[in-house]
């Protein structure tokens, strides 16, 4: 997704969205996949210059916690804090497969927990290696 374009964010082959579970929009709540849903506004994002990952309503993506491997992803206000920065990133130089990296622990990627592009899980912090749950 291009900087400034609010719209959605696809992982394994464009399968399932980066999602706001339950819609609404809040600080605490968890981003994970899910189907994607032609408008659903749970899947709009901007990536902004800064590199946030920004909802419609102005929430950003962000580490649960101290980015760590296993931390999940939730809405968070948006401070512009380096763990609310994602950077686009080649995991294989020679591909067009793309992985969202943290700028606060550029060794981790947005990532999901379900190894399976037929269940919604939830986005979390990984260590980056080339997986079809990274590539967005």
């Amino acid at each position: 997704q291009a900087e400034g374009v609010l719209g959605d964010a696809r992982v394994f082959g464009g399968t399932y969205c980066l999602d706001n579970w339950g819609a609404q929009g809040r600080a605490g709540d968890p981003v994970g996949t899910f189907t994607c849903v032609s408008g659903a506004r749970s899947q709009r994002w901007v990536r902004t210059v800064s590199g946030d990952l920004r909802m419609s309503n102005g929430q950003c993506v962000a580490p649960a916690a101290m980015p760590a491997a296993g931390v999940p992803l939730v809405l968070a206000a948006c401070s512009g804090a380096p763990a609310q920065q994602w950077r686009l990133a080649s995991v294989i130089p020679t591909t067009a497969i793309e992985a969202v990296t943290s700028a606060a622990a550029p060794e981790l990627c947005l990532s999901f927990k379900a190894k399976s592009a037929r269940t919604a899980s939830r986005a979390v912090l990984d260590p980056c290696v080339d997986s079809p749950d990274q590539s967005w």
